[in-house]
């Protein structure tokens, strides 16, 4: 399979990080574990390297997911989450509205955008 796969999932984020929309088949589903797609632009974490979120259209059904590893797939779960970007110009000007300290070497920033 080697660097371009996880399990039966082509890792289309190894070769576009910026890539936002894509066609794909579900190879398998599970309500309560997600789904597993043949081919994947979400990136599913580690490392340290939080995963990708976003939105899954299947069956006319639009749901927040996350990519996440398991076993040998790379499943989308249902989750909440935004959307990663290629540039922070396309997002625009952002405010520091808080910092907060969860651990040693941890902190969360939370940011609103700004006019």
């Amino acid at each position: 399979m080697g660097v371009t796969h996880h399990g039966r999932t082509r890792r289309l984020d190894l070769a576009d990080p910026t890539l936002r929309e894509w066609e794909c088949t579900v190879l398998h589903a599970d309500p309560e574990q997600g789904v597993v797609l043949d081919r994947s632009a979400f990136y599913p974490g580690g490392g340290g390297q939080p995963p990708d979120h976003g939105v899954l259209l299947w069956q006319g059904v639009q749901t927040r997911i996350v990519g996440t590893r398991k076993g040998d797939d790379l499943w989308l779960i249902p989750a909440d989450g935004g959307t990663h970007v290629a540039s922070t110009a396309q997002i625009g000007k952002v405010q520091v509205v808080k910092v907060e300290s969860k651990g040693r070497a941890n902190r969360r920033v939370r940011v609103r955008l700004a006019d």
